[in-house]
Protein backbone atom coordinates (compact mmCIF):
# COMPACT_ATOMS: atom_id res chain seq x y z
CA UNK A 1 0.00 0.00 0.00
CA UNK A 2 3.10 2.23 0.49
CA UNK A 3 5.30 1.99 -2.30
CA UNK A 4 1.64 1.65 -4.55
CA UNK A 5 1.14 5.47 -3.43
CA UNK A 6 4.39 6.32 -3.86
CA UNK A 7 4.69 5.16 -7.34
CA UNK A 8 1.41 7.07 -8.06
CA UNK A 9 2.64 10.02 -7.25
CA UNK A 10 5.97 9.38 -8.99
CA UNK A 11 3.67 8.73 -12.12
CA UNK A 12 1.49 12.19 -11.79
CA UNK A 13 4.88 13.99 -11.79
CA UNK A 14 6.43 12.11 -14.51
CA UNK A 15 3.23 12.63 -16.49
CA UNK A 16 3.33 16.38 -16.16
CA UNK A 17 4.89 19.09 -18.57
CA UNK A 18 6.38 20.50 -15.48
CA UNK A 19 9.13 17.79 -14.63
CA UNK A 20 12.16 18.92 -16.14
CA UNK A 21 11.68 21.71 -14.16
CA UNK A 22 11.90 20.14 -10.93
CA UNK A 23 14.90 18.21 -12.19
CA UNK A 24 16.59 21.28 -12.74
CA UNK A 25 15.53 23.06 -9.25
CA UNK A 26 18.67 24.17 -7.16
CA UNK A 27 19.13 22.81 -3.68
CA UNK A 28 18.98 25.44 -1.17
CA UNK A 29 20.46 24.80 2.35
CA UNK A 30 16.78 24.61 4.10
CA UNK A 31 16.99 20.96 1.53
CA UNK A 32 19.93 19.56 4.45
CA UNK A 33 17.52 20.90 7.25
CA UNK A 34 14.29 19.05 5.73
CA UNK A 35 16.71 15.95 4.91
CA UNK A 36 17.76 15.75 8.47
CA UNK A 37 14.05 16.15 9.90
CA UNK A 38 12.76 13.13 8.05
CA UNK A 39 16.24 11.24 7.42
CA UNK A 40 14.41 8.63 10.04
CA UNK A 41 12.08 6.88 7.71
CA UNK A 42 14.64 6.88 4.81
CA UNK A 43 16.65 4.99 7.30
CA UNK A 44 14.01 1.69 7.48
CA UNK A 45 16.72 0.13 6.13
CA UNK A 46 19.06 0.35 9.12
CA UNK A 47 16.12 -1.96 11.11
CA UNK A 48 16.86 -4.84 9.26
CA UNK A 49 20.27 -4.88 10.94
CA UNK A 50 17.86 -5.65 14.52
CA UNK A 51 15.95 -8.01 12.75
CA UNK A 52 19.37 -10.40 12.65
CA UNK A 53 18.25 -13.28 14.46
CA UNK A 54 15.15 -13.98 12.44
CA UNK A 55 17.23 -14.46 9.41
CA UNK A 56 18.30 -18.33 8.68
CA UNK A 57 21.71 -17.22 7.04
CA UNK A 58 21.95 -13.26 8.34
CA UNK A 59 25.66 -12.99 7.80
CA UNK A 60 24.99 -13.73 3.19
CA UNK A 61 21.53 -12.16 3.52
CA UNK A 62 21.66 -8.98 5.63
CA UNK A 63 24.01 -7.19 3.51
CA UNK A 64 21.90 -8.30 0.43
CA UNK A 65 18.69 -7.23 2.37
CA UNK A 66 20.55 -3.62 3.16
CA UNK A 67 21.84 -2.55 -0.23
CA UNK A 68 19.08 -3.37 -2.12
CA UNK A 69 16.42 -1.55 -0.03
CA UNK A 70 18.51 1.75 -0.21
CA UNK A 71 18.98 1.34 -3.63
CA UNK A 72 14.57 0.77 -3.35
CA UNK A 73 14.32 3.73 -1.15
CA UNK A 74 16.87 6.08 -2.67
CA UNK A 75 15.13 5.35 -5.96
CA UNK A 76 11.12 6.01 -4.04
CA UNK A 77 12.66 9.40 -2.83
CA UNK A 78 14.39 11.02 -5.28
CA UNK A 79 11.19 10.16 -7.91
CA UNK A 80 8.96 11.42 -4.80
CA UNK A 81 10.79 14.86 -4.34
CA UNK A 82 10.95 15.64 -8.18
CA UNK A 83 7.47 14.29 -8.91
CA UNK A 84 5.84 16.88 -5.84
CA UNK A 85 8.25 19.73 -7.17
CA UNK A 86 6.88 18.86 -10.35
CA UNK A 87 2.63 19.30 -9.18
CA UNK A 88 2.96 22.08 -6.79
CA UNK A 89 5.71 24.90 -6.37
CA UNK A 90 7.97 24.66 -3.39
CA UNK A 91 6.61 27.70 -1.34
CA UNK A 92 2.99 26.08 -1.57
CA UNK A 93 4.36 22.67 -0.58
CA UNK A 94 5.84 24.04 2.45
CA UNK A 95 2.84 25.73 3.71
CA UNK A 96 0.69 22.53 3.71
CA UNK A 97 0.24 20.28 6.59
CA UNK A 98 0.13 17.31 3.91
CA UNK A 99 2.57 18.19 0.70
CA UNK A 100 1.66 14.68 -0.52
CA UNK A 101 -2.02 14.72 -0.69
CA UNK A 102 -1.84 18.42 -1.98
CA UNK A 103 0.30 17.48 -4.53
CA UNK A 104 -2.06 14.48 -5.89
CA UNK A 105 -5.21 17.30 -5.36
CA UNK A 106 -4.07 18.76 -8.25
CA UNK A 107 -4.63 15.80 -10.55
CA UNK A 108 -7.77 15.53 -8.39
CA UNK A 109 -9.41 15.72 -5.04
CA UNK A 110 -10.18 11.83 -5.28
CA UNK A 111 -6.51 11.15 -5.48
CA UNK A 112 -6.05 13.60 -2.90
CA UNK A 113 -8.16 12.02 -0.61
CA UNK A 114 -6.46 8.57 -1.45
CA UNK A 115 -3.09 9.82 -0.72
CA UNK A 116 -4.33 10.99 2.90
CA UNK A 117 -5.54 7.55 3.83
CA UNK A 118 -2.00 6.11 2.09
CA UNK A 119 0.10 8.21 4.06
CA UNK A 120 -1.88 7.62 7.33
CA UNK A 121 -1.20 4.09 6.75
CA UNK A 122 2.28 4.70 5.79
CA UNK A 123 2.52 6.93 9.57
CA UNK A 124 1.70 4.03 11.50
CA UNK A 125 3.41 1.29 9.41
CA UNK A 126 6.88 3.38 10.11
CA UNK A 127 5.76 3.61 13.64
CA UNK A 128 5.67 -0.26 14.07
CA UNK A 129 8.59 -0.77 12.75
CA UNK A 130 10.10 1.32 14.59
CA UNK A 131 8.50 0.00 17.41
CA UNK A 132 9.70 -3.74 16.36
CA UNK A 133 13.41 -2.76 16.26
CA UNK A 134 13.61 -0.90 19.44
CA UNK A 135 12.80 -3.82 20.67
CA UNK A 136 14.77 -6.17 19.22
CA UNK A 137 17.69 -3.94 19.86
CA UNK A 138 16.95 -3.76 23.54
CA UNK A 139 16.46 -7.96 23.60
CA UNK A 140 20.08 -8.04 21.89
CA UNK A 141 21.13 -5.70 24.36
CA UNK A 142 19.72 -7.71 27.14
CA UNK A 143 21.26 -10.86 25.36
CA UNK A 144 24.88 -9.12 25.43
CA UNK A 145 24.48 -7.92 29.61
CA UNK A 146 24.20 -4.46 28.47
CA UNK A 147 20.37 -3.98 30.09
CA UNK A 148 19.20 -6.17 32.88
CA UNK A 149 18.38 -10.13 32.40
CA UNK A 150 14.55 -9.13 32.48
CA UNK A 151 14.46 -6.73 28.91
CA UNK A 152 15.49 -10.05 27.27
CA UNK A 153 12.27 -12.15 28.64
CA UNK A 154 10.56 -14.04 25.48
CA UNK A 155 6.88 -15.84 25.10
CA UNK A 156 7.49 -19.41 25.18
CA UNK A 157 5.33 -20.16 22.40
CA UNK A 158 5.98 -17.23 19.76
CA UNK A 159 9.82 -16.48 21.44
CA UNK A 160 8.74 -12.52 21.21
CA UNK A 161 10.26 -10.50 23.67
CA UNK A 162 7.42 -9.38 25.17
CA UNK A 163 9.37 -7.05 27.82
CA UNK A 164 11.47 -5.04 25.07
CA UNK A 165 8.58 -4.66 23.11
CA UNK A 166 6.58 -3.41 26.52
CA UNK A 167 9.66 -1.17 27.51
CA UNK A 168 9.81 0.37 23.60
CA UNK A 169 6.07 1.28 24.08
CA UNK A 170 6.33 3.32 27.39
CA UNK A 171 8.99 5.42 25.72
CA UNK A 172 7.28 6.03 22.38
CA UNK A 173 4.27 6.81 25.01
CA UNK A 174 6.87 8.94 27.26
CA UNK A 175 7.32 11.10 24.13
CA UNK A 176 4.07 11.85 23.64
CA UNK A 177 3.23 14.82 25.48
CA UNK A 178 5.80 16.75 23.20
CA UNK A 179 2.66 17.13 21.04
CA UNK A 180 4.06 18.46 17.61
CA UNK A 181 5.54 15.09 15.16
CA UNK A 182 8.14 17.40 13.96
CA UNK A 183 10.46 17.43 17.84
CA UNK A 184 9.97 13.25 17.71
CA UNK A 185 11.14 12.59 14.53
CA UNK A 186 14.12 15.27 14.77
CA UNK A 187 14.95 13.43 18.34
CA UNK A 188 14.80 10.01 16.50
CA UNK A 189 16.94 11.30 13.46
CA UNK A 190 19.45 12.44 15.92
CA UNK A 191 20.00 9.52 17.65
CA UNK A 192 19.60 7.88 14.19
CA UNK A 193 23.08 9.96 12.99
CA UNK A 194 24.76 9.84 16.43
CA UNK A 195 24.52 5.84 15.81
CA UNK A 196 25.92 5.75 12.48
CA UNK A 197 28.28 8.25 13.24
CA UNK A 198 29.62 5.76 16.01
CA UNK A 199 29.24 2.74 13.74
CA UNK A 200 31.55 3.98 11.29
CA UNK A 201 34.22 5.04 14.11
CA UNK A 202 33.58 1.48 15.49
CA UNK A 203 34.46 -0.34 12.08
CA UNK A 204 37.69 2.08 11.60
CA UNK A 205 38.90 1.48 15.02
CA UNK A 206 38.37 -2.37 14.64
CA UNK A 207 40.04 -2.52 11.19
CA UNK A 208 42.85 -1.17 13.48
CA UNK A 209 42.67 -3.07 16.66
CA UNK A 210 41.24 -6.59 14.86
CA UNK A 211 42.74 -7.06 11.90
CA UNK A 212 42.53 -11.13 11.28
CA UNK A 213 38.66 -11.02 11.68
CA UNK A 214 36.72 -13.03 9.51
CA UNK A 215 34.69 -10.69 7.39
CA UNK A 216 32.26 -12.16 5.49
CA UNK A 217 31.49 -8.74 3.50
CA UNK A 218 34.37 -6.07 3.76
CA UNK A 219 34.15 -2.55 2.43
CA UNK A 220 36.60 -1.22 -0.33
CA UNK A 221 39.06 1.28 -0.68
CA UNK A 222 41.43 1.85 2.23
CA UNK A 223 44.56 4.27 2.07
CA UNK A 224 46.75 2.86 5.10
CA UNK A 225 45.12 0.32 6.14
CA UNK A 226 42.41 3.28 6.91
CA UNK A 227 38.84 2.22 5.22
CA UNK A 228 37.82 5.33 3.21
CA UNK A 229 34.01 4.66 3.36
CA UNK A 230 33.49 4.75 6.76
CA UNK A 231 35.57 8.04 7.38
CA UNK A 232 33.17 9.24 4.32
CA UNK A 233 29.94 7.80 6.30
CA UNK A 234 31.37 9.63 9.45
CA UNK A 235 31.62 12.80 8.01
CA UNK A 236 28.24 12.89 6.73
CA UNK A 237 26.71 11.56 9.61
CA UNK A 238 28.16 14.78 11.69
CA UNK A 239 26.93 17.33 8.74
CA UNK A 240 23.02 16.56 9.35
CA UNK A 241 23.53 16.68 13.14
CA UNK A 242 23.97 20.74 12.99
CA UNK A 243 20.34 21.37 11.43
CA UNK A 244 18.06 21.00 14.55
CA UNK A 245 15.67 22.60 16.37
CA UNK A 246 16.75 23.84 19.94
CA UNK A 247 14.11 21.41 21.45
CA UNK A 248 15.35 18.44 19.49
CA UNK A 249 18.48 18.73 21.28
CA UNK A 250 17.08 19.83 24.92
CA UNK A 251 15.29 16.59 24.62
CA UNK A 252 17.39 14.17 23.17
CA UNK A 253 21.08 14.96 24.29
CA UNK A 254 20.15 14.36 27.97
CA UNK A 255 18.47 11.13 26.95
CA UNK A 256 21.83 9.63 25.25
CA UNK A 257 23.63 11.20 28.06
CA UNK A 258 21.78 9.42 30.63
CA UNK A 259 22.33 6.30 27.93
CA UNK A 260 26.22 6.43 28.20
CA UNK A 261 26.46 7.37 31.91
CA UNK A 262 24.38 4.16 32.52
CA UNK A 263 26.48 1.84 30.48
CA UNK A 264 30.21 3.14 31.54
CA UNK A 265 28.83 2.62 35.23
CA UNK A 266 27.65 -0.74 34.13
CA UNK A 267 30.95 -1.06 32.42
CA UNK A 268 32.92 -0.36 35.52
CA UNK A 269 30.65 -2.29 37.78
CA UNK A 270 30.93 -6.07 35.56
CA UNK A 271 35.22 -5.24 35.71
CA UNK A 272 35.13 -4.09 39.84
Amino acid sequence: IEIGGLLLIIYFGLTSEKFGQAVSALPTMGTLAGASLIIFSFFGFENIVTLAEEARHPERDLPRAILTSILIATFLYVGVSLSVLALLPAQELAQSDAPMMAAAAVVSKKMGALLAAIALFSTANTALISLIGAARLLYGMAEFKALPGVVGRVLPSRHTPWVASLLALGTALALLPLGKLETVAGISSLTTMLAFFSVNAALISLRKTHKNTNRPVRGPLSVREVPVLPVLGGLCALVPLTQFDFLVYAVGLPLIGAFALFFIWKERRSHA
